[in-house]
Parts: structure tokens; sequence; C-alpha cells
């Protein structure tokens, strides 16, 4: 932008970015003409070699007699990208009876990023020609923060503020000024205003809220996600500071990860809630997630046969006419129940050993084998309404010595395990 002369001149709400690296972005250049610019809320931004705001007087045809001065009134400006901000000269002009040539600029809660330079003529010694001046007066104005701190991109040339910049509030609005920013936005009022030519809004975040637990279920831990929530600012001093929690049975948590863990008491429906709090305090509108709560209590599986340090012989009794003892039948048998119904039971029977790693299990069809403690054998039982068996196999030679069986069931809705008391669960006996 080129301005030669003239009173009035404004630029409002405007950004003028200039292209070419050795390219100034405003450039004042007076003859005999004298000039008055008015800048507000607006961005300037010269190239990188250049100077953004450049101010000139007795170009062209300007005399000894002859020379306009220039007046500049910033408010609310950014000014930005180039090594030399700001270059104000009046060393070209002298008058012989009066000074010309001035140039006054006054910068009030600005931004101004890079070198202001002055230079004036002095006259010679007093004895030919008057003194003129080039003065400029920066109030409330940024000059020593960083362009990465203070702007979302400076390197693409976006000069809007960041959300954690230190220009916010750090600047006033006056009567003169524009009531709205470089982008139309209303300007906070009094202290509150921001420095520059972007008066930064805050955009509160959106919340997100995702059950990761496929079948939910009371009395076991329901995964809740968050992380699909979102902060616009989030890449330039934004973000989201907290996730808050309604779970909606009476409990909430805040936590500053996106992701929870929740323990439900009882079976039902409930509605899952989310907000979330950005780093300038703006919460989301809450996002919501139903859920329908099966009974996690597993089922009660109780074994009934054989009782508590029963002996029971491999052996049974001789029949008439028999040389030796049929093998006896090995059985096992109890009651099982479960609010959502029993889908399966399986029993693990154990012969107990000295070893703490390896343990003796029975295989249905493989007799007693080998395998780890924390691996057992399970065997699938015959279920029936209300209650559950197992026999074991003739052809499924067993020794003597002590047992444990231990019994498990699972519901309809995937609860898996035994509610039952441990010692109604859990029965030695020992095969004689």
């Amino acid at each position: 932008m080129s301005i030669t002369g003239g009173a009035g001149n404004a630029l409002t709400r405007s950004s003028v970015l200039a292209a070419a690296a050795g390219g100034v972005g405003v450039d004042v250049a007076l003859g005999t003409a004298g000039a008055s610019l008015t800048i507000d809320s607006s961005i300037i931004s010269g190239g990188a070699r250049a100077t953004g705001l450049a101010v000139t007087t007795g170009t062209g045809n300007g005399t000894l007699l002859s020379a306009g001065s220039a007046t500049v009134t910033a408010r609310h400006l950014t000014i930005a990208g180039a090594g030399t901000a700001i270059a104000l000269d009046s060393s070209r002009t002298t008058g012989l009876i009066s000074t010309q040539g001035n140039i006054a600029m006054t910068a009030t809660d600005s931004i101004v990023q890079g070198a202001t330079l002055r230079k004036n003529n002095a006259g010679l010694l007093g004895l030919v020609g008057q003194p003129n001046t080039a003065s400029l007066t920066l109030t409330r104005a940024d000059q020593t923060s960083t362009p990465e701190a203070l702007f979302v991109n400076p390197a693409k040339r976006n000069y809007h503020l960041r959300a954690d910049a230190p220009a916010i509030d750090k600047g006033q609005v006056t009567a003169d000024d524009s009531p709205t920013d470089v982008d139309g936005q209303p300007r906070s009022a009094g202290a509150a205003s921001d420095l520059g030519a972007d008066e930064f809004v805050n955009t509160g975040p959106t919340a997100a809220i995702a059950v990761k637990t496929p079948s939910p279920r009371a009395t076991i831990a329901v995964a809740f996600d968050g992380s699909g929530s979102l902060d616009r600012e989030a890449g330039f001093g934004g973000g989201i500071a907290e996730y808050r929690w309604t779970f909606g049975d009476g409990s909430t948590q805040t936590t500053a990860v996106p992701t929870v863990e929740h323990i439900y008491p009882r079976a039902g429906n409930v509605v899952a809630q989310l907000v979330v709090v950005d780093r300038q305090g703006a919460a989301s509108e809450p996002a919501t997630a139903p859920l329908a709560l099966a009974s996690g209590t597993a089922p009660t599986v109780v074994i009934t046969r054989p009782k508590p340090a029963a002996a029971i012989a491999l052996l049974a009794r001789k029949r008439k006419g028999e040389k030796r003892g049929r093998r006896a039948k090995i059985s096992f048998a109890g009651t099982a129940k479960a609010a959502a119904g029993v889908k399966t039971v399986v029993v693990s029977i154990e012969k107990i050993g000295t070893t703490k790693k390896t343990c003796t299990w029975l295989d249905k069809r493989k007799g007693l084998v080998k395998a780890p403690c924390a691996q057992p054998v399970l065997i699938n039982a015959k279920l029936q309404p209300g209650a559950w068996n197992y026999t074991v196999a003739s052809s499924i030679k067993l020794a003597r010595g002590s047992y444990r069986v231990s019994a498990y069931g699972t519901d309809n809705g995937g609860a898996f395990g035994n509610s039952a008391p441990a010692k109604r669960r859990i029965v030695r006996f020992t095969l004689k």
C-alpha cells in the first residue's frame, strides 16, 4: 500500500501483507504534500528483508521551502513478519525558516514485532536550516514476545493470537477505537482488551463419549473414552484441560486424561455424560451415552456331590459271582442359579500334590494330565434346569489320593465365576 499525501487516510480492520521479500507493507512517501494516516485494528506485514511500515518525507519534489509532514496514529496495530517493523525517515528535509517534513507516530495497544528506526535532520549546527523530528511513541505495546508465543502460525503469516498469547487482556479500548477487531469480532471493554489487531475469542470445546466395554455389567468396571472430544485451539495454546464425568448413578469424577473406568453397583438403564473444559475455562455441551447394564453377579453354583471330605471307593462292592469288584462311577453334581439364567457350568478336578508350579488335572478324555496350576483344565458339566452333573467316563482310570473339585458358571449375559460361598463351590474329597 502506497500513500503519497492527503489528510484522512485510514486503514481499518484490514490486513496488508507484502508479497515480495523486499516489499514494504505500507509505504508513506511524501514530497511537498503532507499526509495523515490512522490505523485501527489492522495487520501490517512487510517482506522478510524489508519494512512493515515506512514513512519518508522529502521524496520527489520536496524543497527547502516546501516539504510535507506526516502524522500516523495507530490503535490495536499488529505489525510483524519483517526485520524492521517501523522506519521513520525525515532526514531528507530541512527548512530555512521553520521546520518541515516532520514525522510523528503514536501507537497504542499494539504488537510491534521487529526493529523501529528513526532518522531526522538536525540542520547544519543551527547555522543553515531548521532541524526536524521523526518521533515514535508506543503505549501499551508488546515488542519483546516472540512470534511463536504470540501468533497462531507466524511462519504462514497467520497473525491471529494464540489462546495463551501474552498479549491477551493487556490492552484497553478507548473512545476512538474500532469496537470490533480485524475479523469483526467484538472487543472486550476496558482493561480486558487484547493488544494488536486480533481480539482472541475462545471457542468452547466439543465433548464426545464412547463406551469401550462391549457388554457393560454391574459390579464390573465399565470403560469410557472421551478422546474423541475436540478443542479448536488445541494446536495453538488451547486444548482440553478437564474431563468431567457424570455416570448416571449419582457418581461423578473429574480427570485430566480422556479415559476412565466406573463400577456400577446394580443392573439397569443409566445415561453417562461427559463435559470437557478447555484451558481457557470454557465448558462444552454435555455428550451422553446410554447404557443397559446387565447383572454383573456371577451364577451361584453349589456342589452337592461329593460331600466335603467324602471318601469315595474306586471299586464298587462285588456282586454275586464276580471275582473282583467293578470300578465305581465317580460323579459330581450340584445346583446352579443366576438372575439372567445359567448358560454353562464347568468344573475343574485336581489331584492334590506337593508341587506349586505344575498341578495334576483331570482331562475328560486323557485322564490325569500335568498343566500349570494357574491354567486349570475345565470340563463342561451337563446342565439341567437349576442343576448340573458330570460323571467321569468309565475309560478313565483315576488314582487313589486326595482331590479337589471346583465349580464355575456363566450366565446368559456373559458373567463368569461363582458367587456361592467358598465351602460350597470348592470341595475336597478322597478316592480310596
